[in-house]
């Protein structure tokens, strides 16, 4: 394919969509119109504020393979994709097929810069041989710890409020300032603006970190974004569909921002949704501004939800007029439903008698029938209070569709089912199944003996705690898996009563549990450091903070409970 210039004007339609008024669905509804495939949502659209006459303009109009649909995480578009319009992930994106522009932000850059055969782009998947670029940043830290012991990189532990191993520090860094500032500098004046910002022990590791990804002749996440600038604004590549739609636009980073304005400018049609007071990628340079300045022909905003009570509605908005000063104010209608706010003080996540206090609460809420969230701020934090819930006899997931615990060893399963077992034999109800897993875990078995049928007694030894592999367990599932079961085999398990037989409770990240929503939801206020006022010095600071709790708040169906610690954010 070759590059080809479609002069024309795009007309823009923006939806503000705040927590729960139905965004994803009103998208949803739009690209069903707009293909023709279903010509009952037209009622829906007008509800949310589509004037007739536009709907009526677009309807049929497009084929699927002429839409582009871009957001900013994968558990997202996989949703979008396989649960809102029932076509596949996996072979609807082929090269061909109609859902190839259906992409995140980086996917459609590398989709593109493979499409067109861009420098050696198109041979990059094969040198990648089936590992994401964490992976090979992963293998390459382990390279470099033969002459730098300290240089380690966790995959688990990202995110800009964890405190970071050396190797994590250097892959947030390098990719903060590519997002911020790449579009602004260009070519090689990018490195030196990186080593700006990397302290003089870090200098020599990225430098081998490039020379690596050459000898290996692979790429990473900033590769795919600047190459793709770099394309776009040559003019040798560009997205051969005739509607661009961008959920989640909040978060796309100054970087993003610019290759999505070059994209967009030979559409005919632009549609961009999201929610400036849900900006919570800030730290690689999101901005609601890029949401609320961007020039739209039609401007929609969604103002009744379906997820959030009077209660919870009022301390919400009560919240982003105090603390969200930088965005546009929305009046919103709540579900008509009454619901519940509440508040524990001086909670302390250390002390048992307040974890089992905690707990109880949770079963409470379980036992009413109702899905429950606890909500962190960090990955760290969630892990904590994995261990503590396991250690009481729950069985929380999580919300990453993409966590690396949930990777499948083929006969075996994936790191719950592992722990599930463990639980269930300490327990004293196991199933042949647990043994199994228990067995293969403490090396009694291997994976290819798994189907095997051997006498219960053969799975099992004494001190079977003490004979569980952990750097097996880490060599698959990641350090934070290793220190999760480090914790249950010390701790032990001490099952609590009324646990309920089936109930959904799910334990994470605030930032995992964004587009998703609980009855309940358990806000564990704790920051990562009691001095954080020294680390958020500025108000637009604290403001990208405090977005970040806004979207904790706003998961509630039905009830939210904001669990003060010691170390609380001003809420």
């Amino acid at each position: 394919m070759t590059a080809s210039a479609l002069p024309s004007t795009p007309y823009v339609v923006k939806i503000y969509g705040p927590p729960g008024t139905g965004k994803t669905r009103a998208l949803k509804n739009l690209v069903e119109w707009m293909t023709g495939i279903n010509p009952e949502v037209k009622e829906e659209l007008m509800e949310k504020g589509f004037p007739e006459e536009f709907l009526e303009s677009v309807f049929g109009k497009y084929d699927v393979s002429e839409i582009a649909f871009v957001t900013f995480q994968n558990s997202a578009l996989k949703e979008f994709v396989e649960e809102r319009i029932n076509m596949s992930l996996e072979e609807d994106r082929r090269a061909g097929k109609p859902l190839r522009y259906f992409r995140t932000v980086h996917g459609l850059c590398q989709t593109l810069l493979t499409d067109f055969e861009v420098s050696d782009w198109k041979v990059v998947s094969r040198r990648m041989g089936g590992l994401g670029p964490e992976r090979w940043f992963q293998i390459f830290a382990a390279q470099q710890r033969k002459k730098d012991p300290s240089f380690r990189f966790d995959p688990d532990a990202m995110g800009a409020a964890n405190p970071f191993e050396k190797a994590n520090y250097l892959w947030q860094v390098k990719s903060r300032v590519i997002n911020r500032e790449y579009h602004k500098l260009e070519g090689e004046k990018i490195h030196l603006r990186i080593l700006d910002e990397l302290p003089p022990s870090l200098h020599d590791h990225y430098f081998d970190w490039l020379m690596f990804k050459k000898e290996k002749r692979i790429k990473d996440f900033d590769d795919m974004l600047m190459d793709a600038y770099d394309a776009l604004k040559a003019g040798e590549i560009y997205l051969p569909t005739k509607v661009l739609i961008v959920d989640e636009f909040q978060d796309l980073s100054p970087l993003q921002f610019e290759i999505f304005k070059m994209l967009a400018r030979d559409k005919e049609l632009v549609v961009i949704a999201g929610d400036d007071w849900q900006t919570i990628f800030t730290w690689m340079g999101a901005s609601p501004e890029f949401l609320i300045n961007y020039p739209a022909d039609l401007e929609l905003m969604l103002k009744r939800t379906f997820r959030l009570p009077e209660r919870v509605l009022k301390k919400a908005l009560s919240y982003a007029k105090e603390k969200l000063r930088n965005g546009v104010y929305k009046e919103m209608v709540s579900t008509g439903k009454r619901g519940a706010v509440g508040g524990l003080y001086r909670v302390s996540t250390k002390k048992e008698a307040d974890l089992d206090l905690l707990a109880g609460v949770i079963i409470g809420e379980l036992k009413r029938g109702h899905s429950v969230f606890v909500l962190t701020r960090t990955n760290a934090q969630a892990l904590h209070f994995f261990g503590e819930l396991y250690k009481r006899g729950f069985k929380p997931k999580t919300l990453k569709r993409s966590s690396r615990w949930k990777k499948r060893v083929s006969k075996v399963g994936d790191f719950f089912d592992v722990i599930h077992s463990i639980i269930e034999v300490e327990s004293g109800s196991p199933t042949r199944e647990d043994f199994k897993r228990v067995a293969w875990v403490t090396g009694l078995i291997s994976e290819e003996e798994f189907d095997e049928d051997l006498p219960l007694v053969e799975y099992i030894r004494p001190n079977w705690k003490g004979n569980i592999q952990l750097d097996k367990v880490q060599e698959i599932w990641g350090r934070l898996a290793k220190r999760f079961l480090e914790k249950i085999i010390n701790d032990g398990i001490k099952p609590m009563e009324g646990i309920p037989e089936d109930y959904e409770l799910y334990v994470d990240t605030i930032h995992a549990s964004k587009g998703r929503e609980a009855d309940v939801v358990f806000l564990i206020n704790e920051m990562p450091t009691r001095n954080w006022r020294k680390y958020l010095r500025t108000p637009e600071e604290v403001e990208a903070e405090a977005r970040v709790w806004f979207v904790g708040m706003t998961r509630a169906r039905k009830g939210l409970l904001i669990i003060n610690t010691d170390k609380p954010f001003t809420l």
